[in-house]
């Protein structure tokens, strides 16, 4: 499906006669091969905490990672203020509660 976009958006920029954007490939060279080695070294570490945890407990926790992405957007980058932290900060409680009881399930 992105392949498909991509080229949709070439022939619509083509059939306006607009100029294509630059590929920067030299420069996005590095940044790109050290975030697709941390996304990789994620992935193996999602992985490891499944096989290790089981699907209950490590998948859960795994999923959970959006509050850590959350985190980084409220805290480092200022993407909330006010109220919409609130709400973020319900979700995030729902969320917990719901690894903790999915951890809880295999103990009784």
């Amino acid at each position: 499906a992105n392949a498909i976009l991509l080229l949709l958006f070439f022939l619509y920029k083509a059939s306006r006669s607009e100029d294509m954007p630059p590929c920067h490939a030299r420069v996005m060279m590095l940044p790109g091969f050290f975030s697709g080695m941390l996304w990789s070294g994620g992935n193996f570490c999602s992985l490891y905490a499944v096989s290790t945890l089981g699907q209950g407990i490590g998948y859960s926790l795994v999923q959970a990672s959006v509050i850590v992405s959350g985190l980084w957007g409220i805290l480092y980058y200022r993407e909330m203020v006010g109220q919409p932290i609130l709400y973020w900060a319900v979700a995030c409680a729902i969320c917990g509660a719901g690894v903790v009881g999915l951890a809880l399930e295999g103990v009784s």
